[in-house]
């Protein structure tokens, strides 16, 4: 005997036929997406089950499309791996820029570098770094990772904070920055 809440009615129109067609797809495919995101690309269980989740939003979009149900499996393990493997590239980004902020610990080493190669520029952006090094921590950090041309997006990440608030901490530290620079020029122009 076949369960009556499953099985699609014939007076049902074909939305809430899909729709029932779309959870069993996802509650037989999600067990194992996650644990094939966990083995294959060695994400944690949270991850996982968020990649999973986003793959069948994917999916979801393109369901009315598909010829085949084999067509679906294919299509949804092919957005599963799309989203793992960003998933690590983003975290091998993290990884990398904290590596890169923790090996330059002093900042001020790489104006340095770049004073052998263009040293008005150097003294430029090493005087610019003297006064960012004045302001609160958060305008500063804010600062001197833009100045590495670090992307807002990944200066949040950085920080654990939202894209908007990271906006604002930089905006915020451009203007302190320009008033100590301003009085710095009044002073020694006096």
């Amino acid at each position: 005997m076949t369960n009556p809440a499953v099985e699609p009615r014939s007076g049902q129109d074909p939305e809430s036929d899909q729709e029932m067609e779309f959870r069993k797809f996802a509650d037989a495919w999600t067990g194992n997406a996650v644990g094939y995101c966990m083995r294959r690309y060695r994400l944690d269980k949270q991850d996982a089950l968020e990649v999973t989740n986003d793959a069948l939003a994917l999916v979801w979009a393109m369901w009315r499309k598909y010829e085949s149900k084999d067509h679906m499996r294919r299509s949804f393990f092919g957005c599963l791996q799309r989203l793992c493997l960003d998933v690590n590239k983003k975290a091998e980004r993290r990884r990398r820029l904290r590596e890169r902020i923790a090996r330059e610990p002093n900042f001020f080493l790489m104006y340095d570098r770049l004073f052998a190669q263009d040293p008005e520029r150097a003294y430029e952006l090493k005087e610019y770094a003297e006064i960012v090094h004045q302001l609160p921590e958060q305008h500063s950090r804010s600062l001197q990772m833009a100045m590495q041309d670090i992307p807002t997006c990944e200066r949040a990440e950085i920080k654990g904070i939202d894209v908007g608030t990271e906006r604002t901490h930089t905006s915020r530290g451009r203007a302190k920055a320009r008033k100590i620079r301003e009085q710095m020029e009044k002073g020694v122009g006096e």
